[in-house]
């Protein structure tokens, strides 16, 4: 009895000094039932621990490591409540601060409250100054820095109450040699004057992004470099949220040229570059950057898809698409451009289901649900097409733009339903027929996962692997479930 006694009393504190050391205080704005567990299980342990305590006939090597066990609980208590009183006072701080008053902003957090970290980001704020100075864009986007943000729904969240539309912030993952993990997000290009068509999607999507790196600060090289390619990737992103997108091109390519970036940086910067390319109207370049490296595997192809399609080569599109999501099955952005696609050659089912399958993978992303509403009313769908634009403007933040014109849209094809385009003789161009699935399940009140695989007929480890789901007890009411397609 005692043994176990003593193996619970000391498992709590363990625990929580090992979430604390790899998330920082991240874990707690979690799924509040699993902070709820989580301190359910400290209490436990501490429980265990005095009980061990006061058990006289427990030898006493047992109570000795009982108290130590004790205060051990006391001490990882201490600790996470001094780390979440400091960001709180910080977060307090931050919301006392007025929202940015230029049209963009640039949020930078530093990793914690100490002072080399606030001196890193007082460091990269400064640069990020430097830079758009010299750019001429310093009088339309205006710089600030923020309390420690612990995960991205935190750095949405303050971007919006701040009015800001790029985030850099980074997280502690590391305990004596620490790692670094930096985030530099991007929340889109807001266009005042929207046109809802399947290319003003794809570029407005292509600006929300989110771009990640890390470091071993003890190493002191990787810090320089993180100084050097923050401000860059944070400059870029805000250039291109503001429409310069030859200008966010420019520092996306001085990031290239930062000497040790490693290889999985040096695809999402390639591809950035791609991107602000194609919103400068430069396809053909766009596809020399996608199709310049091998090792870009299914992003280059969904890039020179992508690219593709805005040369007006719908067909070329559809073949490099179809090999992105054979290689990829997961890449949202993939699906997206191969709804657009479907979308002109006029294809209401494949558009539909490529339209379906990128929400299911983005639930809360709002271009796919404008997508969506596009393909649905290519058969005329009214009801499903309104639905699907209302969920677009509640999803779309500070993306007024994208919100009005779907509202727009939901109105007006109710007042003027669209004609039904006839099937067409499908395009004699691949389909992603390596793509394990067949349709998508959207979750009910009172779903649960099992009871949806019992219903549906499949097996719940599969609808597990193919949506990626982390915890099987966090399904969320409207959320869409990839299916497998029939044996």
């Amino acid at each position: 009895m005692a043994p176990a006694l003593l193996l619970v009393a000391a498992a709590g504190p363990a625990m929580h000094l090992l979430s604390l050391s790899r998330q920082g205080i991240a874990f707690l704005w979690g799924d509040y039932g699993a902070v709820g567990l989580h301190y359910g299980l400290l209490a436990l342990s501490g429980i265990c621990a005095a009980a061990l305590i006061a058990k006289r006939t427990a030898m006493p090597v047992m109570r000795g490591l009982a108290v130590i066990a004790f205060a051990a609980n006391l001490v990882a208590i201490g600790y996470g409540a001094r780390a979440w009183r400091a960001q709180a006072e910080m977060q307090l701080q931050t919301l006392s601060v007025a929202p940015v008053e230029a049209p963009y902003g640039i949020l930078i957090a530093p990793v914690t409250n100490e002072g080399d970290a606030l001196a890193t980001a007082t460091d990269v704020r400064d640069e990020i100054d430097a830079l758009l100075r010299g750019s001429g864009l310093d009088a339309t986007i205006e710089t600030r820095l923020v309390a420690p943000i612990p995960s991205e729904a935190q750095a949405q969240a303050m971007a919006a109450r701040l009015g800001a539309q790029v985030v850099v912030w980074g997280i502690d993952r590391g305990l004596d040699a620490s790692i670094i993990e930096y985030h530099v997000l991007s929340l889109g290009a807001n266009d005042p004057d929207m046109a809802l068509t399947p290319a003003a999607l794809l570029l407005l999507a292509g600006s929300e992004v989110s771009f990640s790196m890390r470091e071993v600060p003890a190493l002191g090289e990787a810090t320089a470099q993180a100084k050097e390619i923050l401000p860059l990737m944070a400059a870029g992103h805000a250039a291109m949220v503001s429409g310069d997108a030859l200008q966010a091109g420019g520092y996306y390519s001085a990031v290239l040229g930062v000497n040790g970036l490693s290889s999985e940086c040096e695809g999402a910067v390639k591809r950035l570059l791609g991107m602000s390319l194609l919103r400068a109207g430069r396809p053909d370049m766009a596809a020399q950057q996608y199709g310049g490296d091998a090792a870009l595997g299914a992003q280059g192809d969904a890039g020179l898809g992508l690219a593709s399609y805005f040369r007006g080569d719908l067909a070329a599109a559809a073949t490099y698409l179809a090999r992105a999501i054979e290689q990829d099955p997961y890449d949202a952005m993939a699906y997206l451009t191969w709804a657009a696609v479907s979308i002109d050659q006029q294809q209401p089912p494949r558009a539909i289901g490529a339209a379906t399958r990128a929400v299911a993978l983005a639930p809360d992303w709002a271009p796919a649900y404008a997508m969506l509403g596009l393909a649905y009313e290519l058969e005329s769908n009214i009801t499903a097409a309104v639905r699907a634009y209302e969920n677009c403007a509640e999803r779309a933040g500070h993306l007024q733009g994208l919100a009005d014109a779907s509202s727009a849209r939901a109105s007006a094809i109710v007042d003027v339903p669209p004609t039904p385009v006839p099937t067409l003789t499908p395009w004699p161009t691949p389909t992603p027929t390596a793509v394990p699935t067949e349709g998508v399940y959207r979750v009910q009140s009172g779903d649960t996962l099992q009871r949806i695989a019992d219903k549906l007929g499949v097996d719940m480890k599969v609808l597990i692997e193919l949506n990626r789901i982390d915890d099987p007890n966090s399904l969320v009411v409207g959320q869409y479930l990839i299916l497998p397609e029939e044996p």
